[in-house]
Formats: structure tokens, C-alpha cells, sequence
């Protein structure tokens, strides 16, 4: 059916429109390599860590720190000790809103804070499969 594809553990994805040739090309890949089953099972099984992975000793002791909680949730502000910006960035993570904050992203806000001298919004949103589009945005609103 048009917009429908089927996968090998079973699960419908419904879309408005066919999959694009990137898309199906991209999910016959990961099947090839077995990484979408992989992939699969820990979505549904929510093997992803529920709790962010705090920030880096350097990114603390480089720039000016605030935290505040929001729902439950932390929302790190970070600013340059001297003179910046009056420009704010708002980081929002990668993990396709299944997978919390990594090293790897707060090594990034690091570089940014460093290029840029703007403040960075660092919001530890809700996730996946406890959270939905809706919940995120409505934190989103909250955050700024």
C-alpha cells in the first residue's frame, strides 16, 4: 500500500506519502548490516539511557553555569566568562528524541561557546516512548 512500509520485525511505518528512494535505500542498508532490527528492539524495549550525561568538567569550569529544573527536568544556561554575545543559541540535542544528551554533545556546546561567544539553552527534554512531539514542544515553550 502507498505510504506503507513493512519491516522485518514487523512494524508499520505509515507515511503521507511513498518512502523516497534515500529512505527506502537507507532502511534496505540497515537491514543489510542488521543495525535497523538492532535499532528496533531498543526503541521498544527503551535500552536508551533515561538521564542526560552530565556536563563536561572543562564546559563547568570555561563558562558561567546556571541550571535550573523545569518539570522535572534540567535546562543548563552557559555563558562566557567575558563579554559575550547578546546572541542565544538553543541547543537541542540529536537522538531522534529517543537518546539523552551525550558527551559527544556537550564536547560540541563547548566548541560553540568557544566560536560563537553567544549564551547556549541546553534543555533536557522529554523522551521517547514516555513523551510525545506535543510534550517536547510544550517543554520548549517553558525552557526559553
Amino acid at each position: 500500500m502507498i505510504g506503507q512500509s513493512q519491516t522485518a520485525t514487523s512494524v508499520t511505518y505509515v507515511h503521507s506519502s511513498s518512502p523516497s528512494f534515500k529512505s527506502q535505500l537507507l532502511q534496505s542498508l540497515m537491514t543489510v548490516v542488521g543495525k535497523k532490527k538492532d535499532i528496533e528492539k531498543r526503541i521498544k524495549s527503551n535500552r536508551y539511557p533515561s538521564q542526560p550525561t552530565e556536563p563536561t568538567s572543562d564546559l563547568i569550569s570555561d563558562f558561567n553555569t546556571e541550571i535550573r529544573n523545569i518539570n522535572k527536568r534540567k535546562v543548563w544556561t552557559f555563558t562566557p566568562k567575558q563579554s559575550s554575545s547578546s546572541k542565544v543559541i538553543l541547543y537541542i540535542h540529536g537522538g531522534g528524541y529517543i537518546s539523552n544528551l551525550t558527551k559527544y554533545d556537550w564536547d560540541l556546546v563547548h566548541e560553540l561557546l568557544e566560536k560563537t561567544n553567544c549564551s547556549i539553552i541546553v534543555p533536557d527534554y522529554p523522551l521517547a516512548p514516555f513523551s510525545n512531539y506535543k510534550d517536547v514542544y510544550a517543554y520548549f515553550k517553558v525552557t526559553g
